[in-house]
């Protein structure tokens, strides 16, 4: 008996640490900067999403980006006008 109390006691109080309100991390924002992230991605990544976006580069170029699902790239062609 005396054993099944300790195990009542250690379930709740690990209940009560894992539930805490205690937050480790407040809200955050993001800042515009000249930094870029980049990463490899492997051969075998594949997805099926075909995504496409017109980005603005600070000088008011804009670009075409779209993704190059047989080499898992991202490419970027410079926008034009017609007229």
């Amino acid at each position: 008996m005396n054993m099944k109390k300790h195990h009542l006691l250690l379930f709740f109080l690990f209940l009560f640490i894992s539930c805490s309100t205690h937050k480790k991390y407040g809200a955050c924002e993001l800042k515009e900067t000249d930094e870029t992230l980049s990463f490899p991605i492997d051969s075998d990544t594949k997805n099926n999403f075909n995504i496409y976006s017109v980005y603005k580069d600070k000088d008011g170029k804009e670009y075409f980006t779209f993704q190059n699902i047989e080499n898992n790239t991202i490419l970027a062609k410079e926008c034009w006008s017609l007229t």
